[in-house]
Order: structure tokens, then sequence, then C-alpha cells
């Protein structure tokens, strides 16, 4: 559950990167090579996920795919949970894109962008039928590369909040 909500982690809007790639056909070269494509590319790479107590229980592989259009995510969690992330911006609506799905079921559509000295997310998830919940995630990049993800979920109205999932990517080792 906590990776399904997470990319999170971060995961792309399968419209989003339908009509800013497959549409139109490949990316042309250099098509997703302005400043905006860029602004994630501080989640790149191969991690080490632990909990504030430096307990791991996940890794996730961070990568830039088709001519640098899309980050592309995938999730390996201790317990034997996977997922798949994909995220992407559009440029005509100034906002990233992600979709994640996993091994559960889940599938979780975000939108949003930088915000300050982080990067924020949000949209709905469907916990049952005819529930709705608000989620929001926050990454900030730490010291010695580490990346933080934040997540909380709020319910009744967005009147009462719970945190879901607090995360440290840490550089894997080669």
């Amino acid at each position: 559950m906590h990776r399904a909500l997470s990319v999170a982690r971060l995961a792309l809007g399968v419209a989003g990167i339908f009509s800013a790639t497959t549409v139109a056909g490949p990316a042309a070269s250099g098509a997703c090579s302005g400043p905006a494509y860029h602004e994630l590319d501080f989640f790149v790479g191969n991690w080490v996920v632990t909990d504030k107590l430096g307990k791991q229980f996940a890794t996730d592989r961070v990568s830039k795919e088709y001519g640098g259009c899309v980050i592309w995510e995938q999730w390996f969690g201790a317990r034997g949970s996977h997922g798949a992330g994909y995220s992407g911006y559009v440029p005509t609506r100034h906002v990233w894109v992600q979709t994640f799905m996993d091994d559960r079921g889940t599938v979780l559509v975000f939108e949003g962008g930088p915000a300050g000295a982080s990067f924020s997310i949000s949209g709905p998830s469907y916990p049952k039928p005819g529930a709705i919940e608000q989620n929001h995630v926050i990454f900030r990049t730490l010291p010695q590369r580490v990346v933080e993800e934040y997540w909380t979920v709020w319910d009744d109205g967005n009147k009462t909040s719970r945190v879901i999932f607090d995360g440290f990517f840490h550089p894997a080792k080669p």
C-alpha cells in the first residue's frame, strides 16, 4: 500500500504520456530538452528506500526514457510488492502528470510540479466504493543526494489527514 500510493511515487498520467508522445509519434530529437523536462532529474537513479530509522523496505529504479520525455519508476518492495510509475511533463498545461500501478491493483494519477525547494504532486485515491481520499506527496532533496518522500492522505472532506509514507531514498551502491 505504501508504494502503491507512492510515485508516487512518482507515476505519470497515461493520457499525458500518450498525448505528448505516442499520438504525435516518437519524440523528435530534443523535443523534451527544455528546463521543465529536467525538474525531476533529482529523482533519477537507483535507490535503497528506508524509513526514518534506516530500516530498508524497498529498492527503486528511476530512469529517463523516450528521449528524456518520460520518467520511468520501478518499485520493488522488501515484502514482495512491485509497481511501476510513469511521469511526464505536459507543456500545454505546465504540469507534471504521474501514474502509478502495482501488483495489488492500485492505480493512481497525480499532478503537480516544483513547489519552492520541493516537488509536489497530488490527486485522488478510491480506497473503497463511494470513498475518495485526497493524496498529497512532497519530494525534498536532502544532503548526500538523499530524497525524502512525505505522503499524506486527507479524508472526511479534507478535515483529517494521516501520514501514509515517509520514506528516504538513498543512492544505491553500484
